[in-house]
């Protein structure tokens, strides 16, 4: 994989509705490989980011980046998952939901089609665990699979970078915990660049190898390398997690206030953590 593969940039970006700022000055690099969560109240402009991102919102200034390449319109460098549980082609089985997204990034990229896009499909329909009902329908599967089908569908297209917003916030809490560690394992196999939304500071925590607090008008409150991702030690995990989320309930307290944000209780992030960047006081 080129080293730049999946790398993002935001410079100076603005988004307004309506004449309405929603984002105003954002500045922000994302390097390949970087499982981003971000993470704010309702209105903060964290949707209104990832859609930017996409090409499926224009921007009022600045630009947006991805591989050093302008994104102002969709393309196959980029692939969305929605929150939207019936994102899926309802006529479609499993197995050609799938195959629609590598047939079309394969198409846009000047692949190859035929035996190597179905071998590609069946691996991606093993990794999320859905090849034993590869031949039903959406409306015969749970919200869970239903969103590992629309992840599978994403990655077949094979994107530089995955975008994510919010695809979790409407399952069950015990199929949410599944497919957040479902969805680390394939970040790790794929490698690939992700963008992710969420309202959970849990879910932030525990998915983001680096988190982003979102302010007001998208200012990027904190940024910081996350020591809580987890590695398989329980005791080690918890503490870490823990220590990660006291601090983000903290540094969202902010966002509803005047008040500048917290400062670490030493001048370093929690728990081996290293902070990227801060809003200056």
């Amino acid at each position: 994989m080129n080293d730049t593969r999946g790398r993002v940039g935001f410079y100076d970006v603005s988004v307004a509705y309506d004449g309405a700022a929603v984002i105003q000055g954002l500045s922000l690099d994302v390097v390949p490989g970087e499982l981003v969560t971000v993470l704010g109240p309702s209105g903060c402009g964290k949707t209104t980011l990832l859609l930017a991102l996409a090409g499926l919102l224009p921007i009022s200034g600045g630009s947006i980046t991805v591989d050093g390449r302008r994104a102002t319109v969709p393309g196959p460098d980029r692939a969305m998952v929605f929150q939207d549980l019936d994102q899926l082609l309802p006529w479609k089985t499993v197995q050609k939901n799938v195959e629609f997204g590598a047939k079309h990034g394969w198409a846009s990229s000047g692949k190859a089609s035929g035996v190597g896009r179905q071998k590609d499909v069946r691996e991606l329909l093993s990794m999320v665990g859905l090849s034993q009902v590869s031949g039903r329908y959406p409306v015969h599967l749970s919200g869970g699979m239903r969103q590992r089908v629309a992840i599978a569908r994403a990655l077949a297209a094979d994107p530089d970078v995955l975008l994510m917003d919010e695809p979790f916030s409407a399952l069950d809490a015990q199929t949410r915990e599944q497919l957040q560690l479902e969805l680390l394992s394939i970040w790790r196999r794929a490698g690939k660049t992700i963008i992710f939304i969420t309202h959970s500071i849990d879910e932030a925590a525990i998915l983001g190898s680096r988190i982003l607090v979102m302010g007001r008008n998208g200012r990027v409150m904190e940024d910081f390398i996350n020591s809580a991702v987890p590695t398989g030690d329980q005791a080690r995990d918890i503490a870490a997690r823990a220590e990660v989320q006291v601090h983000l309930r903290a540094a969202l307290d902010s966002c509803f206030s005047e008040a500048t944000p917290p400062a670490y209780a030493s001048s370093s992030p929690p728990a081996g953590a290293w902070n990227v960047s801060r809003e200056p006081e």
